[in-house]
């Protein structure tokens, strides 16, 4: 299964992107294809970044959330 940039709206998968994703430095589980895309999931109107990002950080230390697979439907929120 192909993963995604976890950013909203976009579509870029590992396979399309051309280089490696990068994880969130903040919660370090979400990976985006590009910093713009960072940027615009940490101000998404309907569901921004911002708000998840240490619920998701705690979430991690707390269960030890594996960092490898992100589900698909975090991606479309």
């Amino acid at each position: 299964q192909l993963r995604h940039c976890c950013a909203p709206e976009c579509n870029e998968t590992f396979a399309t992107a051309g280089g490696p994703f990068s994880r969130c430095a903040g919660c370090g589980v979400l990976c985006y294809c590009s910093r713009d895309c960072l940027k615009n999931a940490w101000r998404h109107a309907k569901a921004p970044h911002k708000d998840i990002c240490p619920k998701l950080r705690v979430l991690h230390e707390r269960t030890n959330l594996p960092r490898k697979r992100i589900p698909d439907q975090f991606r479309d929120l």
